[in-house]
């Protein structure tokens, strides 16, 4: 409640209005210390480290965003100020703040460097998962301060076609192809191997995170230049490997072509030392991209299901019991393949208990899920009939009936992807249930 914090969130809020405002904004910000302009406030974000230092000289591959921490703890600030708005009764304020949230991580996402895209991707699913987990937290207390207009306001700002949302807008990064381009010009000799700097930028370029490494790098990469590629080789290669790359972004998530190996994960690693170093793997964005698109229609979808439930006194028999009242489309899986026969079959749902069916000599109980966390501290949860699951097939494409669930889950990972119960709210529960959270 103090000033500074006030003062960042009421800033949060008049940035990320959407297209109904007078005036619309966007996050925006030159690469390095130089070319962060004059008074009043290029020197001054300077001084406070919010910006991305290039080092020297000032080069694309050697970036270090030293403003992204700074950003880390906004995102702190806005969930506890979604806890604090929470508990006070106001959970649609609290979400309202979250949405603010995710609208300007939707910006960052379109930043043309991998970090910056990617660190704006995960937050926006971070912070769907939050907005669930206030919506459960509110059907879970009993207090039910969450009325179906403020659902269905929460899902209006949430629709895709809104501009902040906008998905199908978001383009491959650039920069980092630029970067690479930058590097190759100033390592290699013009049209040749590489060149006396060599060694050192590299070294330098490769220990950008871990500089007491300096020294180990720069022997390291004196002993590769001996058996690089040459400048030609290695610019011909980078365009295959970024191409291709680039060509994924645009394919339909279920493309076969995905399955086949990349031209990155194919190329020679020693050879191409280069590329290798200064160049991540991007497509890890693809699967980000889909979690995330997943995220945002499990998120419309669940909180329709808490408004019918609200109104009704009962869970829906079957998603479409949600039409047209609560969505006017019901929205298909993101990563189900059944889509790429043109079918739009939608999220996984049941309620444990009452959909469920039992032996004759078997008891009802509990339906038993196991929840696999980023951290690797797996747990099992037993959700009862005054919960709903609402689940996604994943990446792997297979309906595993929610039996091994997890929030974010990687590439090809077994297992089905958690949307309701919030895998966040049972993480909570859990830590309570075994003392670590108090």
């Amino acid at each position: 409640m103090a000033a500074p914090q006030r003062a960042v969130l009421e800033a949060l809020d008049r940035i990320t209005q959407d297209e109904t405002a007078t005036i619309g904004m966007a996050f925006g910000q030159p690469y390095g210390a130089d070319a962060m302009g004059p008074e009043p406030h290029g020197p001054d974000l300077v001084d406070a480290g919010l910006y991305t230092e290039l080092g020297e000289p000032p080069m694309l591959a050697g970036a270090r965003h030293l403003y992204l921490p700074a950003l880390d703890r906004v995102g702190a600030l806005v969930y506890v100020e979604a806890t604090r708005l929470a508990a006070a009764d106001k959970p649609d304020e609290a979400i309202g703040v979250l949405i603010d949230w995710l609208f300007f991580a939707r910006q960052m996402a379109d930043r043309q460097l991998f970090a910056e895209a990617r660190w704006g991707l995960r937050t926006m699913t971070g912070t769907l998962e939050r907005i669930r987990d206030v919506a459960y937290t509110d059907m879970r207390s009993g207090k039910r301060q969450l009325t179906a207009d403020h659902i269905l306001a929460i899902q209006e700002r949430l629709a895709e076609t809104r501009t902040y949302v906008r998905l199908d807008r978001l383009q491959f990064p650039a920069a980092n192809r630029i970067a690479v381009e930058q590097v190759i010009a100033h390592v290699f000799q013009q049209r040749g191997g590489p060149n006396a700097a060599f060694g050192q930028m590299m070294a330098q370029l490769a220990s950008t995170q871990r500089p007491l490494r300096l020294f180990a790098e720069a022997a390291r990469w004196d002993q590769i230049a001996s058996n690089h590629a040459d400048s030609l080789d290695t610019a011909r290669q980078l365009a295959t490997v970024y191409s291709d790359m680039e060509a994924r972004w645009a394919w339909d998530p279920w493309d076969p072509r995905l399955a086949v190996q990349t031209d990155y994960e194919k190329m020679d690693k020693a050879r191409f030392a280069v590329i290798a170093t200064v160049l991540p793997d991007m497509t890890v964005l693809l699967n980000d991209r889909q979690v995330l698109r997943t995220q945002l229609v499990g998120t419309r979808t669940a909180l329709a299901v808490v408004a019918f439930a609200y109104g009704a006194r009962n869970f829906p028999p079957t998603l479409a019991s949600l039409r047209p009242h609560f969505v006017k489309n019901l929205e298909a899986d993101p990563f189900n393949p059944d889509r790429a026969n043109r079918k739009e079959p939608p999220l996984e749902y049941f309620v444990p208990i009452r959909d469920q069916t039992f032996g004759p000599r078997e008891e009802p109980g509990p339906y038993e899920i196991n929840v696999v966390t980023t951290a690797g501290q797996n747990f099992q949860v037993r959700i009862g009939q005054d919960q709903f699951v609402l689940y996604s097939v994943g990446p792997n494409g297979i309906k595993d009936y929610a039996r091994n669930v997890s929030g974010e889950p990687a590439r090809g990972q077994v297992g089905d992807l958690l949307l309701w119960p919030p895998v966040t709210s049972l993480i909570r529960q859990r830590l309570i249930e075994t003392g670590a959270l108090r």
